[in-house]
C-alpha cells in the first residue's frame, strides 16, 4: 500500500488562498489515521545545542550500574544455585543447578529443536565438547579450545572462580570451557551496557514507549553467538546456515533469533575483543524486532562499532585485524581521519537515504560515517539518544524509514534531520578529539 504524506499545515486540494486553520492536515494526522500512533513524542520538544566539543561519548561508563550479581553456592560443597547465566556442561557434571522456576535450556536454536541440534554441533568439531551458556537473552555455544590469555581482569579471575576454584588472578592459560565462561562474563557487561543506552527493563526487553501509545514490537526471544577456534567447523556453519551474501560478523536472523559466528582464535587479544563487542552488540541489539523497520541498519551497525572502540584511547589501527570494518583496506590507520576525509570531500551520505540503505548496501564510507554519527548523538545527549532508539524501536511497521527518522529526530532532539547533519559535519571538521 502506497501511503502519501502532507506537509505540515500545508494546503491539500483547495484552490487559492489560505486554507483555514482548522482545515489543515498534518503528516502526524494522516500517520494516526493510517498506521496508528507513530514516533510523535508529547509534542514540541524543546531543541538541544546541536554544538559539541571533544568526543564525550567516548568515555562513558555505559553499564556500571548494571553489575551482574556473582556466581554463589548455598553451601560451601554444594553446587553453584544462583548465577546471572547457566551453563549446560557445569548442569550435567552436577556444578551447578538450576533453581524452580528459573529459565530452563533453550529449547530452540539456529531455528531447530535443540536435540536435534546437538548431534550437528558435536560432529562439527569431534574434538572439542561444545560449552553452551544461556540467559534470558542470550545464547553462547563454544566451540573453544585452551588458549593463553593475555588479558584477564582481576574481576574476572574473581568470577570465573566461582565455577573453577583452581583459577587465580595470575592464570594466563584457560581450557576451552573456562574461556566460555569467561565470553559470558564479557557478554553480560555489554548487555548492561545496551541496557542503558536504550533504557531496558530489568529483563532486558523494551519498556512501553510514549512515542507509540499501545503499541508494542514484536521481540526475538534472544540472540545466539556461536564461537569457534578453528576455521574449518567455523566455514562449516556459516556455508550451511547463512546466505552467500551475508558479509563480515553480520549474521543472520533464522527461525530462533538473530545468529552470529565469530572466529576468537585468529588474531591479536584487542583486536579479537573488538570483533566479540561488535558481534554481540549488533546481535544483542536486533533482539528487539522481529517485523520491518526500527533502527535503520546504519544506526544498528553504528551502535556495534561504538561499542567496540568505547574507552579506547585510539581509534588508529595498524591493520583490520579484528575485521569489523567490511570493505577495510590496508591504507585505512585511523577512523577518525578517515571520517574527516569524508565530510571535507562532500562524500557523506544524507541521513534519509542512509536510512533507507539495508546493512548489505552500505559502503565502507557509510559504516564510518554510522560510527562516528553514533558518537555524535550520544556525546550530544545520551538521554535524548535512548529516546530516539525507544522512538524508532515503537514505530509501526509500514512506515517509510526517512521519515520514521525525521518524526522520531524531531520528536526527541527537537531539529529536522538536516540540521543534526549539519551539526554532526561541524563537529567532525572541527576536530571530535580536540577539546
Amino acid at each position: 500500500m502506497t501511503r502519501t504524506t502532507l506537509g505540515d499545515g500545508q494546503p491539500y486540494g483547495v484552490a487559492g488562498g489560505e486554507v483555514p486553520r482548522a482545515m489543515k492536515i498534518t503528516s502526524a494526522m494522516i500517520a494516526l489515521v493510517l498506521v496508528g500512533p507513530v514516533a510523535v513524542g508529547q509534542g514540541d520538544v524543546a531543541p538541544v545545542s546541536l554544538a559539541l566539543r571533544g568526543d564525550p561519548a567516548q568515555d562513558l561508563d555505559l553499564g556500571a550500574t548494571h553489575i551482574a550479581p556473582m556466581p554463589t553456592r548455598s553451601t560451601a560443597n554444594g553446587p553453584i544455585d544462583s548465577a546471572p547465566y547457566y551453563c549446560m556442561r557445569a548442569i550435567e557434571d552436577g556444578d551447578q543447578v538450576i533453581p524452580e522456576g528459573a529459565l530452563k535450556r533453550p529449547r530452540r536454536m539456529i531455528g531447530e529443536a535443540t536435540d536435534k541440534v546437538m548431534p550437528w554441533l558435536a560432529r562439527l568439531d569431534p574434538k572439542i565438547r561444545p560449552s553452551i551458556i544461556w540467559t534470558r537473552n542470550w545464547t553462547i555455544v563454544s566451540l573453544l579450545k585452551g588458549a593463553r590469555v593475555a588479558d584477564l581482569t582481576p574481576e574476572e579471575a574473581v568470577r570465573l572462580r566461582a565455577f573453577f576454584p583452581e583459577i587465580t588472578p595470575r592464570s594466563n592459560k584457560l581450557t576451552g570451557h573456562q574461556r566460555a565462561h569467561l565470553w559470558a562474563i564479557r557478554t553480560l557487561r555489554i548487555q548492561g551496557a545496551i541496557k542503558e543506552v536504550m533504557d531496558l527493563d530489568d529483563n532486558g526487553g523494551l519498556k512501553p514507549s510514549s512515542f507509540s501509545a499501545g503499541y508494542r514490537p514484536l521481540a526475538h526471544k534472544g540472540c545466539e553467538l556461536f564461537l569457534f577456534s578453528n576455521p574449518s567447523p567455523h566455514a562449516a556453519f556459516t556455508r550451511h546456515l547463512f546466505q552467500p551474501q551475508t558479509r563480515g560478523l553480520s549474521g543472520e536472523t533464522l527461525g530462533s533469533g538473530p545468529v552470529a559466528a565469530i572466529m576468537l582464535d585468529d588474531a591479536p587479544t584487542g583486536s579479537i575483543r573488538r570483533r566479540m563487542r561488535h558481534a554481540s552488540t549488533l546481535q544483542l541489539v536486533r533482539v528487539h524486532r522481529r517485523l520491518e523497520g526500527g533502527l535503520p541498519a546504519w544506526m544498528q551497525i553504528g551502535l556495534a562499532h561504538y561499542f567496540e572502540w568505547r574507552q579506547t584511547k585510539t581509534t588508529r589501527t595498524k591493520k583490520n585485524t579484528a575485521g569489523t570494518l567490511i570493505g577495510a583496506t590496508e591504507g585505512l590507520r585511523d577512523w577518525d581521519q578517515a571520517v574527516r576525509d569524508l565530510v571535507a570531500s562532500g562524500r557523506a551520505g544524507e541521513l534519509g537515504a542512509l536510512s533507507a540503505t539495508p546493512e548489505r548496501g552500505l559502503t565502507l564510507q557509510s559504516r564510518l560515517q554510522a560510527w562516528s554519527l553514533v558518537k555524535y548523538l550520544l556525546g550530544v545527549d545520551q538521554g535524548r539518544f535512548t529516546q530516539l532508539c525507544s522512538a524508532l524501536l515503537h514505530t509501526r511497521p509500514g512506515v517509510n524509514p526517512q521519515q520514521a527518522l525525521r518524526t522520531a529526530m524531531k520528536a526527541t532532539y527537537g531539529h529536522e534531520t538536516d540540521a543534526v547533519a549539519d551539526g554532526w559535519k561541524t563537529w567532525v571538521l572541527r576536530g571530535s578529539k580536540k577539546k
